[in-house]
């Protein structure tokens, strides 16, 4: 045995980063990492064996069982009934919209539930819009609330709305609210506890202490969400807090939510259901009060709902990115406020400009993370590169995620254009079929523009040394994930 303290320093250090190798191939033969962060990891784990397994447990990825999101309370025979049911309506569809029809077809295959057709869609892009809406929906509730977001602020609007709820609960109102740890004001603890007692109940997804030695405390609930009664949805970008109204450095806020009156109200309850017992437990009882609800005639706008997590060896959100963008044949007008996409997505936007469709990218001028302001240039100087227009909104706090293509395929949800949101975070997104809404999505984006400026290159090409070096590292950072 040896007993030279160099040589058992070396041994240690080899058996760590045979470790380290180990889980590295374990991940990458699961699918779940690229080659080119294996290759940077493996490197990493040669060099600085301790840095890189640590660095892992940070922000690394991790497995989950397969069925990890799948409980529902529902039967398998209830579930087949749902699905049938979709069927049908796909089936029933007029030949006007077989557009719709093949576009929901593939989303379905790749990942995407819930088709419906009984639904109106009202698009909203301002803050104060969306929480007036919101606040006079809770309070006119009658059997239930569910609400998932990533963010609830100790402010003067997270005050009230803890308030309504609390409220709700208190008339006997079944409140369910659902956030994330990272995102948690921790202020807010005391409208939290006045709201259980008031007989509200509420998940936090991922906590951060229990997880400290896990590489999911990387991967975050980014999703928001709230089903009112089985008839009301809302599916987007904002979360809870009074900077989502005005920021007080970035200014007034310019985000995206559809407010959807119908059946996609059900859809997003399934969901809702999915993340709830995963993290609590807890599944449904009373189906019928959730799932079994038939809602008279709302509308005629078609939406699809499509959930996406580091949980899917394929990612149903990026594949749905991936085919919005083949799909387009004449605008592709893109919302992100985190703009970094991965060479696939990067080349099938590159394609589409260069098969002559109309590819606009709005991020914003001054990012609320610094990090991001500097991939996001970096991303905006190699797209413009190739003959997609990139502009930077100056109007105010820009945190809107949205697609149109060819002003009928909209999507709108709260995934960002990220690696962070496609790899990491668990995010839900709306399909919905619609030229009405289309054409209202096109119209905010174009009175966006005015507000913004075209990119520069110059910002990049006139990079010193040290700017270089930053998004070098900001890269390379990147790549980890």
């Amino acid at each position: 045995m040896p007993t030279d303290p160099l040589v058992i320093y070396l041994l240690i250090r080899l058996a760590v980063a045979v470790i380290g190798f180990i889980i590295l191939l374990r991940e990458y033969f699961k699918g779940r990492m690229r080659v080119e962060p294996f290759l940077l990891w493996s490197v990493t784990v040669i060099f600085l064996p301790w840095l890189a397994i640590l660095a892992h447990l940070i922000i690394g990825r991790t497995s989950y069982p397969e069925n990890a999101f799948e409980s529902t309370g529902l039967s398998e025979e209830q579930l087949s009934e749902l699905r049938d049911k979709e069927d049908s309506i796909l089936d029933s569809e007029p030949e006007d919209m077989k557009w719709a029809v093949d576009y929901a077809k593939a989303i379905r295959n790749i990942g995407g539930t819930g088709y419906t057709r009984n639904n109106d869609v009202k698009l909203i892009v301002d803050g104060k819009t969306k929480f007036d809406y919101l606040l006079e929906d809770l309070r006119n509730a009658q059997t239930y609330i569910h609400l998932q977001y990533y963010i609830v602020r100790d402010d003067k609007l997270g005050n009230e709305f803890l308030s309504i709820l609390t409220e709700k609960a208190q008339q006997g109102v079944e409140v369910k609210l659902m956030s994330d740890d990272l995102g948690k004001t921790k202020k807010i603890n005391k409208a939290i506890k006045k709201f259980e007692s008031a007989g509200g109940k509420y998940a936090l997804f991922h906590r951060m202490l229990p997880l400290a030695f896990s590489p999911k405390k990387n991967e975050r609930n980014h999703r928001k969400i709230i089903i009112i009664d089985g008839k009301i949805g809302y599916c987007g970008g904002f979360n809870v807090g009074d900077e989502y109204i005005e920021d007080e450095t970035l200014g007034v806020c310019r985000d995206t939510v559809v407010r959807i009156v119908g059946d996609a109200a059900v859809s997003l309850e399934i969901g809702f259901q999915r993340d709830w017992a995963y993290i609590t437990k807890e599944t449904l009882e009373n189906e019928e009060k959730y799932i079994g609800i038939t809602n008279p005639p709302c509308g005629e706008d078609r939406v699809q709902v499509v959930r996406g997590g580091p949980n899917e060896k394929n990612n149903p959100i990026q594949l749905h990115y991936l085919k919005l963008i083949q799909t387009a044949q004449r605008t592709l007008f893109i919302h992100t406020p985190y703009l970094d996409l991965d060479d696939t997505l990067t080349d099938a936007l590159i394609v589409a400009a260069k098969s002559g469709v109309d590819v606009r990218i709005i991020i914003p001028k001054v990012p609320d993370i610094l990090l991001i302001g500097w991939l996001n240039e970096d991303s905006a100087f190699n797209l413009q590169k190739k003959g997609i227009r990139v502009y930077q909104y100056e109007n105010g706090f820009f945190h809107s995620k949205g697609l149109v293509a060819d002003g009928k395929y909209c999507s709108v949800g709260s995934s960002n254009m990220d690696m962070r949101s496609l790899i990491h975070n668990f995010e839900t997104n709306t399909m919905i079929y619609s030229e009405k809404l289309g054409k209202e999505m096109e119209e905010a984006f174009l009175k966006d523009q005015e507000h913004s400026i075209e990119f520069d290159p110059n910002i990049v090409l006139k990079r010193n040394f040290k700017k270089k070096f930053r998004d070098m590292w900001a890269r390379n950072f990147r790549t980890l994930i």
